[in-house]
């Protein structure tokens, strides 16, 4: 009996003395760590850490008594550790391998110190992981990697969010918004543009732009009536907003709402009067319906805002040559009677000077572009139609040495 009292005895002793090997153990490596860290020298601490680490696993899952300062500190070591060294990889994707390991011991270190000993490190380590977040965000959208740009700033506000300063860092959330919307994911961009619409953010001046680009990522997932209620509703508060406006006249466009989208340029209009593309723009449409003169004035009013507009002078030119077709159809109805033979007469009179007005600004659209192909190509058939064989030839041998 005795002897079973030693040998436990002298057992009990053994495994002592294993426990304070291993704590020491622990120590020691976290120890060395700190030695490291203060001299920034983080790649060397991850070694020590990570066998503190190892240590303190192993002890755990051989149920051997953990002392919760080693590991809370080992913890909170591991966390800062794995963040510097992430910083100081340059592969993306091996960084964000260490970005994610600081995460996973900063959420262990929350887990097991409840005296929050190591707190204010740990929120500093925090919030500089999530600005690394943000910092890969802004390299990847400016690489367009839009997707992958979408998911770093959804880090970087997912560990503010935790520190509850997430609505201290907008501009995170305004990056997410041009993120998710370029990589077309329009459930992410509704959630980030209205959050920033909430918040106003960047003023309330920016807010219809918001809703401008909501409906953006509507139109352009193909949901183009969606789209149009965005902007109708956005346009109860903001009902004179250009750049509402402007996004509700590319949706009727892409529908083929013509009509519509001349009322809304009508509109814009009244509130940009000096802007020629508006003007320009304008007159395409009502080109478009056939509506030549008020087209022609759309187009003169562009060219009287804005002088160097070379497609300007050319559609103005077009116009003149569908008018001279039109003359030409005239012709073609009048009969050889001696009363339809004069009128005919006054109408070559009056299409020979339509034609001549198109080459003043068919010849003016070259003075600023003077290598458009279609307006040496209108140049050439109107001398034609003219009989100025020179003239029609010159332009002819323009357009070869473009084309050659």
């Amino acid at each position: 009996m005795n002897s079973l009292i030693t040998k436990i005895k002298y057992g009990a002793v053994a495994i002592g003395l294993f426990c304070v090997s291993e704590t020491n153990a622990q120590e020691n490596e976290l120890v060395k760590a700190t030695e490291f860290i203060q001299t920034q020298n983080y790649s060397d601490a991850k070694s020590y850490v990570d066998q503190a680490h190892d240590i303190i696993q192993n002890n755990k899952s051989n149920n051997i008594e953990v002392k919760n300062i080693h590991e809370r500190k080992m913890w909170y070591y591991r966390g800062s550790v794995y963040l510097h060294v992430g910083m100081d990889t340059e592969n993306i994707k091996e960084k964000l391998g260490y970005f994610q390991e600081a995460i996973t011991s900063i959420d262990a270190y929350f887990e097991n110190d409840e005296t929050k000993f190591y707190m204010n490190e740990v929120k500093s380590d925090l919030e500089l992981l999530a600005n690394q977040y943000k910092n890969l965000g802004v390299e990847l959208y400016n690489q367009q990697r839009f997707k992958d740009a979408l998911a770093m700033f959804e880090m970087c506000i997912s560990q503010k969010k935790r520190l509850g300063v997430d609505m201290k860092d907008m501009q995170a959330y305004f990056n997410a918004a041009y993120s998710a919307q370029y990589a077309n994911n329009v459930e992410k961009t509704q959630e980030y543009f209205q959050l920033l619409i909430d918040q106003k953010y960047n003023g309330a001046s920016s807010v219809p732009g918001y809703y401008a680009e909501i409906a953006e990522a509507q139109s352009k997932a193909g949901l183009d009536e969606k789209a149009l209620e965005t902007i109708y509703s956005a346009k109860e508060q903001y009902p004179d907003n250009a750049k509402l406006i402007s996004k509700e006249i590319d949706i009727y466009l892409k529908l083929g709402k013509t009509e519509s989208a001349i009322a809304a340029y009508e509109k814009i209009i009244a509130l940009q009067p000096e802007n020629a593309n508006h003007h320009e723009n304008l007159g395409k449409l009502y080109e478009k319906l056939n509506k030549y003169e008020k087209a022609l004035a759309a187009y003169k009013k562009a060219i009287e805002i804005d002088a160097k507009r070379p497609d300007t002078y050319y559609g103005i030119g077009r116009l003149y040559l569908i008018k001279s077709n039109e003359l030409s159809r005239k012709l073609g109805q009048l009969t050889t009677s001696e009363s339809d033979q004069a009128v005919a007469e006054e109408i070559k009179t009056e299409q020979v000077g339509v034609k001549n007005q198109a080459i003043l600004y068919f010849e003016t659209a070259l003075e600023y572009a003077p290598n458009d192909l279609h307006s040496l190509d209108a140049l050439m058939k109107t001398y034609k139609s003219l009989g100025d064989e020179a003239k029609a030839s010159e332009m002819e041998k323009r357009i070869q040495a473009l084309n050659n």
